[in-house]
């Protein structure tokens, strides 16, 4: 609609759906306004707000409902019309209109009733013709459609495609032997409810020639059916071929599709986290469980290989070409692509809910999560490598450029490093996720991280907790790479692998800025000083919990633990005396003296007065580390009638030099008394570098900002290491002190007698001034196992209790909130078009410093054939236009997964700039004179004098007692220090 006179006559259209009087019928031709009068999506979504479209359901529920089935069945009619590429605006409308509306639908609990009879019945779907026209265009037919009763059984899925022993295949031959053509023999799915029909529909759209696929043949007869091939989209897992430009047209069509399967979904957008996992989408639970095997395994690999793709080279993966709007186009479509792909993946069949799949003869089989099941099924080196370097190369671009920057001596890189701040990929936290999900249900390439790449996957997840922490935009995915940490460290063989000396190679890749400053021995040695640096400098919050657990998964492990459950690796393990300091680390592996000195500190942090007395989880930790030194401790003996110190040696060192730190901090214990509950409500603020600033990012998935975030945090420990546990202080007196009632005073009284054996029995080390004589001196010396029972309380010796790691396992607290966030990044998938065009426009800034007048590319393909053969740029850039809106999908809605900082339910998020917006202007306007536009027309400022800390809450249910949902994990289920049930703040 090119004019405003066109545009307001059709919003007037629109609103004739309020009157009261008036109930349209199904087939009135007023309907076909919908899908033949919009040219564009920013007909629909422009013109109408969510506060429209929400005035139009509560005025009058029955034309909203109407509309929203009218439109469905006209989708599924116009998908078998599909003839060009140019030729599918009324199909793309109804696509169009469904994504806008229904939001509103699933926002509205009381019609969650209607919802199931729209979609979800088939007594009321199928039972009339709907003959619609147009008042602006000429008559549009839907295709009658009349349920029937018959059984939509076995044709979903043939014998072979719920074999157990069904592999997911590389080969391309064996797709097309299995493909030909999907419009011969495929299922009929004319029995089955409206949801499934639609869900069926979009997948086929996703691979029909002339739509999402590019026709073979440049001509087909009016009338005929669309051909529908399931072949790849790119190169790369089951298709091998040179990657090839991308086709705008295609590219849109793909990611409206795509982007209206979300939204099928999205009715998780309007469930507590609580109750996410329970309640699941039906229009999920079919697209993971009923869509036939060929299908599924094309979407899958075609999802992941344009994921790969992403993380090529600029020139191969299409996401930089010579025209901002076909930029953004790419961006959108791949963003889509991997919000689908990880939601699929990441999804939880929920057991309650799956009775409606035979009810509705939709899949009459037992349902399992068929993209989980291909995914874990991946087995091939080359598919496993393939995954891995496109996902880590995805995750180590940062790091990479933070890297080179500060190693770089160019006046670019000399400006970037001192004005820039380096910003992960737009799906960091969405390729964390997916990493984490294969790490768990793919045993080979569990196999291949944990004996490979275990070191580089942790230096990578480590980097952005220590990079990004103190940013308010990527507090969600610090906390997702520190659970995903933490859940390596239960992997025996992944912490054996840190007890390695560091190489030298990498370490001198790493930044400046992330290195330690003394080089590490081992690779336990970087991160223990790693993380106890980020607890030196941060103020308390719920990042220093989660900070402290991996602390007592690093400090305990010894080489020996390994070796005893693997016998047959060959190994020198102590075989001679030690007679260098270097040496003693490196042999065994043990905690070198810088990192215990950085421990030292964090124990003197931890147990200052004022910091105990105001929460009681802070004792906690603070015993949590010393238990984790008591058992390193204890690991040295081994049980025969005497042991030398050689495991621990620098340890026992420095214990025994800091021993005044222990009796302070028993002078502590013994002066703070109890803490009172009025003590522990009180809220530690954390103090973020970005608190004040307005972004999209601000999301969520939290309860009320009144709460302390540590005191719930200390919900989440479901079962605690042996004596600090919830029944062991529900013994303990009301109003008992602290001293009686501390978790740590086993672990203290052990080290306390350790340093004071030392002390008596081996005086004349701690005047030797030489480190390196008194570290090896110490290594050499011997107790005799009486004394070591004396000096070790037995809980923390191997031979009374082996130590335990904090293992990490999956209940419904815990995968309620993992999905609330990547609905929280669904939520906010369009602002990424902003941020991209943003770093695009920033990056070409500052370039035009040095090279002002050279020729700007940015690796768009350039052929012969291609320039000749695809549509000219003048349509390309018009036809990425109309694909694209400002407005997101589900603005104005009440979602109820996640809360949203800095604004109401109602605002429109795409008006608040990030901090990324702010410090893009002041840059290029001390570069040159160029200002990047806004995104929108408002800004932080505007929205700071209305409120300064405007926040929306939902009251998110107590989840701690829900019960485990079965995940077909091959990893650990047994139990876990944490669960992630009431994060905040």
């Amino acid at each position: 609609m090119a004019s405003l006179e066109e545009k307001l006559r059709f919003k007037s259209e629109v609103f004739r759906l309020t009157k009261q009087t008036s109930s349209i019928s199904v087939d009135d031709p007023y309907w076909g306004i919908f899908w033949n009068c919009p040219t564009c999506a920013s007909d629909i979504f422009d013109l109408l707000s969510a506060t429209d479209i929400r005035n139009i359901r509560e005025t009058n529920k029955s034309n909203f409902i109407t509309l929203i089935r009218v439109i469905a069945l006209q989708l599924v009619h116009q998908s078998n019309t599909v003839t060009s590429l140019d030729e599918n605006t009324a199909l793309l409308n109804c696509i169009r209109v469904l994504t806008k509306f229904l939001p509103s639908l699933y926002e509205d609990p009381s019609l969650e009733e209607v919802e199931k009879s729209l979609f979800w019945s088939l007594d009321t779907l199928y039972n009339r013709d709907a003959t619609s026209g147009s008042q602006c265009s000429d008559v549009a037919t839907v295709a009658t459609e009349i349920s029937s009763s018959s059984v939509l059984s076995n044709q979903l899925h043939d014998s072979s495609s719920t074999s157990a022993q069904v592999e997911f295949q590389s080969s391309q031959n064996h797709i097309e032997q299995a493909s030909i053509k999907a419009n011969v023999g495929s299922p009929d799915y004319s029995t089955v409810p409206l949801g499934a029909k639609l869900v069926f529909t979009l997948v086929q759209l996703l691979f029909t020639q002339n739509f999402c696929i590019k026709s073979q043949s440049s001509v087909r007869s009016k009338g005929a059916k669309p051909i529908v091939d399931f072949s790849i989209w790119e190169p790369g897992i089951g298709f091998n071929g040179p990657f090839k430009p991308p086709n705008t047209f295609i590219d849109s069509n793909r990611y409206e599709t795509m982007k209206l399967l979300i939204t099928l979904c999205s009715r998780c957008l309007y469930i507590p986290s609580s109750e996410l996992v329970a309640q699941g989408s039906r229009f999920l639970t079919v697209l993971v469980t009923a869509i036939p095997r060929l299908q599924i395994l094309t979407l899958l690999s075609s999802l992941l290989n344009l994921t790969a793709r992403a993380a090529r080279d600029p020139k191969e993966s299409g996401l930089e070409m010579n025209n901002s709007q076909l930029n953004n186009l790419r961006t959108l479509n791949v963003t889509a692509a991997i919000h689908l792909l990880t939601l699929m993946f990441v999804y939880p069949l929920p057991k309650n809910n799956l009775l409606f799949l035979q009810e509705l003869r939709i899949y009459d089989s037992t349902p399992i999560n068929l993209v989980r099941y291909y995914m874990g099924r991946l087995h091939k080196e080359s598919e496993l490598a393939f995954l891995k370097v496109s996902l880590f190369g995805i995750l180590k671009a940062p790091l990479i450029e933070m890297s080179k920057l500060e190693n770089s001596t160019s006046l670019t890189a000399m400006i970037k490093a001192k004005t820039y701040t380096i910003q992960p990929s737009l799906w960091c936290t969405e390729i964390v996720i997916l990493v984490w999900e294969l790490y768990q249900s793919n045993k080979k390439f569990s196999q291949l991280i944990s004996a490979k790449h275990s070191v580089e996957l942790s230096l990578i997840l480590l980097f952005y907790i220590n990079y990004y922490r103190k940013d308010e935009h990527h507090r969600n995915q610090v906390r997702i790479c520190s659970y995903f940490f933490l859940y390596l460290t239960n992997d025996e063989q992944i912490t054996f692998n840190l007890l390695k000396p560091f190489n030298s190679a990498i370490y001198s890749s790493l930044p400046q800025s992330f290195k330690t400053p003394t080089t590490p021995i081992t690779y336990r040695d970087f991160f223990i000083v790693r993380i106890c640096t980020m607890l030196l400098d941060d103020e308390p919050g719920i990042l220093t919990s989660i900070l402290i657990e991996m602390l007592y998964n690093l400090i305990p492990i010894t080489r020996a633990d390994y070796l005893s459950s693997h016998t047959d690796e060959v190994t020198v393990f102590r075989k001679r005396p030690f007679n260098n300091s270097v040496t003693v680390c490196e042999q065994n592996g043990q905690i070198s003296h810088s990192a215990s000195a950085n421990l030292m500190h964090v124990i003197v942090k931890l147990s200052r007065p004022q910091y105990l007395a105001s929460n009681s989880l802070h004792s906690d930790l603070l015993g949590l580390v010393l238990r984790a030194i008591a058992h390193y401790l204890g690991k040295n003996f081994h049980g025969v009638d005497s042991s030398d110190l050689g495991d621990v040696a620098a340890m026992a060192y420095t214990l025994t030099k800091n021993y005044r730190i222990f009796n302070e901090v028993k002078k502590v214990i013994e002066s703070v008394g109890h803490i009172s509950e009025l003590d522990t409500k009180k809220t530690l603020s954390v103090h973020s570098t970005e608190s004040n600033v307005y972004d999209l990012e601000s999301i969520d998935p939290s309860e009320d900002e009144s709460e302390d975030e540590e005191a719930k945090y200390n919900l989440m420990n479901l079962k605690m290491p042996v004596g600090m546990s919830t029944k062991v202080k529900g013994k303990q007196p009301l109003d008992a002190p602290l001293k009686k009632t501390w978790t740590g005073t086993k672990a203290l009284k052990s080290i306390l007698n350790f340093t004071n054996y030392l002390n008596k029995e081996h005086t004349e080390l701690l005047h030797i001034t030489d480190f390196n004589t008194v570290v090896v001196s110490i290594a050499n010396t011997s107790i005799k196992q009486k004394s070591w029972e004396k000096l070790i309380h037995r809980e923390f010796l191997p031979s009374y209790r082996p130590w335990s790691c904090l293992k990490f396992v999956w209940n419904n607290a815990s995968l309620g909130w993992y999905e609330s966030i990547l609905w929280g990044l669904i939520y906010n998938s369009n602002e990424i078009i902003h941020r991209n065009k943003v770093l695009l426009d920033l990056n070409n800034s500052i370039s035009a410093i040095t090279k002002a007048t050279s020729d700007w590319s940015f690796g768009m393909w350039k052929s012969p054939r291609a320039e000749s053969t695809y549509p000219s740029i003048e349509k390309q850039v018009e036809r990425a236009s109309s694909s694209m809106v400002d407005t997101g999908t589900w603005n104005g809605t009440y979602v109820k997964t996640f809360r949203i900082k800095g604004s109401g339910q109602h605002s429109k998020l795409l008006n608040h700039r990030g901090a990324i917006n702010t410090m893009t202007d002041s840059l290029v306007k001390k570069i040159s004179d160029f200002r990047i536009s806004s995104p929108s027309a408002n800004g932080p400022a505007s929205q700071q004098h209305q409120n300064p800390h405007p926040e929306s809450h939902h009251n998110l249910a107590e989840t701690v007692q829900l019960k485990v949902t079965p995940r077909n994990y091959i990893h650990r289920k047994d139990s876990t220090l944490s669960t992630l049930s009431t994060l905040s703040t």
